[in-house]
């Protein structure tokens, strides 16, 4: 069985950087067909829809093929099936063949260009999305400074919503945490972090038991290990952050996110900043986790 290609010809705009202006890049997007590898025999027509066919292509993936792998030489591994997680950063384009994405994986430096044989399939800019399919070579095009950049190409066989964790790069270290910081009925509980190569990942519960309005504000948060310090962040239109005002009897999760802490340090200490309740009249002090490393 044959597998569909893209090819990129001409007519659509798009990003190809961080820091560069939108270009404007000539592209349609026709499919093709390639020849079949080991890696794509026996797979079902794209777009998977059956539970079999969705279990089949999950089972091709071929997991050492990272991001970061393929962008490398994207045509090297034409035909090669990779799963790789990611939030739409331009509006999709759509046509009666398909829909048309830009996905950063990481950021928009780490991006790839994606086309999907499905024109009903609802998505917008700013979602996260899990694209498995099928590299297609590289895509390239210049940015607004004129220099020559090129992307990785992907037929996806099967698009799934997600979330900005869910899509994140795995994480190398999980650290079980399950401490909690209680004062005046609000509780602050850091579930676990995690540790990955790119970044490091706090989550959060909060719960406010008291009967006042909460203000919990972490744009100020911070991690310290040993003389360094983290600025914490959250990520914005990820629909992981903590809420800054947190109504009585309301619970709310969240993640915030730094550059990745050492693993080979023993501890690390959380330092958030404190909440006010709306009548100002209790007292609050930071709140702080310190937390050993295995």
């Amino acid at each position: 069985m044959k597998l569909p290609k893209l090819n990129l010809k001409a007519n659509k705009k798009i990003w190809l950087g961080a820091g560069t202006i939108i270009v404007i890049i000539l592209l349609v997007v026709i499919f093709g067909h390639s020849k079949n590898t080991n890696a794509t025999k026996g797979l079902p027509n794209f777009p998977v829809t059956s539970p079999e066919d969705i279990s089949l292509i999950n089972s091709k993936v071929n997991k050492n093929l990272t991001y970061a792998v393929v962008n490398s030489d994207p045509d090297k591994y034409k035909g090669q099936v990779i799963q790789w997680g990611g939030q739409v950063f331009v509006e999709p384009e759509k046509d009666n063949a398909g829909v048309y994405l830009q996905v950063m994986h990481t950021d928009s430096d780490n991006s790839f260009v994606v086309g999907y044989q499905k024109p009903d399939f609802q998505v917008k800019q700013d979602d996260y999305i899990i694209v498995t399919g099928v590299v297609s070579g590289k895509f390239e095009g210049e940015n607004g400074f004129g220099a020559k950049l090129s992307k990785p190409l992907i037929k996806a066989g099967l698009i799934e919503q997600s979330t900005r964790s869910g899509t994140a790069e795995s994480a190398d270290l999980t650290i079980p945490v399950s401490q909690t910081n209680t004062q005046n009925g609000f509780m602050v509980t850091l579930d676990k972090i995690e540790v990955a190569s790119a970044e490091t990942r706090y989550f959060l519960t909060v719960k406010n038991n008291s009967s006042d309005k909460i203000s919990f504000y972490t744009f100020d948060a911070k991690a310290i290990q040993g003389s360094k310090q983290f600025e914490l962040k959250s990520i914005y239109d990820s629909n992981e952050e903590i809420p800054s005002e947190i109504l009585p009897g309301v619970e709310a999760k969240g993640v915030l996110v730094s550059d990745p802490i050492d693993k080979s340090q023993k501890e690390i200490s959380l330092i958030l900043p404190k909440p006010y309740d709306s009548s100002f009249n209790n007292n609050w002090q930071d709140i702080t986790f310190k937390v050993s490393l295995p």
